[in-house]
């Protein structure tokens, strides 16, 4: 399976628990499913519903899995982020990638201010 991937270097995460209490989704409706959450260094949702409502097949993110690896180093800790499924064949990806890379973005400087 495909999937697109981000990495993250921030400074204020001590958890995956600390990490999820910092998370929002963004403005398309998506309900997942925490399939797996390791405190420590990891968390994956599977999206159960999705309506994306600016492409064809709302429904492209479902049975995809968004996951958080964290992972600390000399700086704090590295974030990955990989949406797997979400590949540059379907029509999602190109406006998902780039809304994907803004909200990390975001994140990653709310997370070291």
């Amino acid at each position: 399976m495909g999937y697109l991937e981000k990495k993250l270097q921030v400074k204020r995460i001590k958890s995956v628990t600390n990490f999820l209490s910092l998370l929002e989704m963004g403005v398309h409706f998506s309900k997942q499913k925490l399939i797996e959450l390791n405190p420590d260094n990891q968390l994956v949702w599977l999206v159960t519903e999705s309506n994306l409502s600016f492409i064809n097949d709302t429904h492209e993110w479902e049975n995809t899995k968004i996951k958080f690896d964290l992972e600390p180093d000399d700086n704090g800790t590295k974030v990955t982020f990989t949406h797997e499924g979400l590949i540059p064949k379907i029509e999602c990806y190109k406006n998902c990638a780039g809304a994907w890379t803004q909200y990390l973005e975001h994140l990653e400087k709310y997370l070291n201010s």
